[in-house]
């Protein structure tokens, strides 16, 4: 049996050598490695478990076995989750202890609902179809160091064990220990929601906050970074706020407004621009596209990343407010970001934080009334918008 080694350990440095109890087995390693966790599709079985198939990116591998960014494809069964979600398994009896009856009935199922999928993913994944993976999502795992390919050169990873299932990249989870500053917590209530309607609520916030009639003037509210446009559905479907969605890799579906006959329609429409190197020498000749962002009534950002500082130069630029909710600080791809009180890097969300308000007009920064300002919204994570 494989006994984890006492101590700290970081991943791609943990091999663990193992023996089996015959004699005829050789060593075998053990390795520790996370993932990216991009789509699912589960195979059900009624003489077999159930095998949950997810196509992940490598975060953190290990030499000779597999390399960061590298696509594999993990095959969760459910001896590898028993524990993982103990407790909240379907039809669980009791407290749930060791070896009692809600472990030996998890499955893989469940630990993919609970743990992995988006909400509009459980039906497609329930059919046994691709179904996309929940955004930020980290899955550290347990395997043997000897990992095959399949016909198509694809890396197919046996989990023995899924370790730990972290909802955030690991990137960005950094430290806060600057006390006293205001705005480096989240915050949560009793009535806090579920994270999955981060984007309704930040879209209501918007209305309550600004107005219907504010947010529909010239070409409307200008939603970077926003992904499958949930925040533009609501505005448009909810208050009829006319939004333009800007993002380098749009995953809004097909098909998402059913007309009541089996066929659907788009619920907004979309101009393609292709955009190669970084924007310097883009010309339009109808500048359509440049009115759409010149006119705009506000810009906002739900979780934008990289985009995040952008968002606020251009706000800043055109005149118009904005609203953005950081997560990810992403140090290593702004290294120039200095602190205004005492010049130390920007490392921290908190510290990202305080730089987004220290970049208000003024010599105060943020939260001085003319400045920007902040609020926290009801849902569990990064809720914190600066305005």
């Amino acid at each position: 049996l494989a006994k984890s080694r006492e101590g700290k350990q970081t991943d791609g440095d943990c091999r663990q050598p193992t023996m089996e109890n015959n004699d005829n087995q050789t060593p075998r390693s053990i390795v520790t490695l996370s993932f990216f966790p991009k789509r699912a599709k589960l195979f059900r079985s009624k003489r077999r478990r159930s095998l949950l198939v997810v196509e992940s990116a490598c975060r953190m591998g290990s030499r000779n076995v597999v390399s960061p960014g590298e696509i594999c494809l993990l095959h969760i069964r459910p001896g590898s989750v028993v524990g993982t979600i103990e407790g909240r398994a379907k039809g669980g009896k009791g407290g749930g202890g060791e070896g009692g009856e809600s472990v030996r009935r998890c499955d893989v199922e469940m630990f993919a609902i609970e743990h992995l999928m988006r909400p509009d993913s459980v039906a497609p994944l329930r059919g046994g179809t691709w179904a996309a993976a929940s955004e930020r999502i980290t899955l550290k795992i347990r395997t043997e160091d000897i990992i095959e390919r399949n016909r198509k050169g694809m890396r197919i990873i046996e989990v023995e064990k899924v370790l730990r299932i972290r909802e955030e990249f690991e990137e960005c989870v950094c430290d806060d220990d600057e006390d006293g500053n205001a705005y480096g917590t989240t915050t949560t209530t009793p009535t806090t929601a579920d994270k999955s309607e981060r984007h309704v609520i930040f879209a209501h916030w918007l209305v309550r906050t600004y107005g219907k009639e504010f947010l529909s003037k010239g070409s409307g509210v200008l939603d970077v970074a926003g992904g499958k446009g949930v925040i533009g559905r609501t505005l448009s479907a909810t208050y009829g706020v006319p939004c333009t969605l800007l993002d380098p890799d749009p995953r809004c579906p097909e098909v998402d407004v059913d007309d009541g006959d089996g066929r659907g329609t788009r619920s907004f429409a979309v101009l393609p621009l292709e955009l190669n190197g970084d924007g310097t020498d883009l010309t339009e000749r109808d500048d359509g596209v440049g009115n759409v962002v010149r006119r705009c009534s506000l810009v906002c950002g739900m979780h934008p990343d990289q985009a995040t500082e952008p968002i606020v130069r251009l706000a800043l630029r055109l005149g118009v407010p904005f609203a953005v909710l950081p997560c990810c600080v992403m140090p290593n791809l702004f290294p120039h970001r200095r602190q205004r009180r005492h010049g130390d890097p920007v490392r921290s969300y908190s510290s990202f934080c305080q730089y987004l308000l220290d970049m208000a007009p003024g010599d105060e920064g943020g939260e001085d009334g003319r400045g920007f300002r902040v609020c926290h919204l009801p849902f569990v994570g990064r809720n914190k918008v600066i305005y």
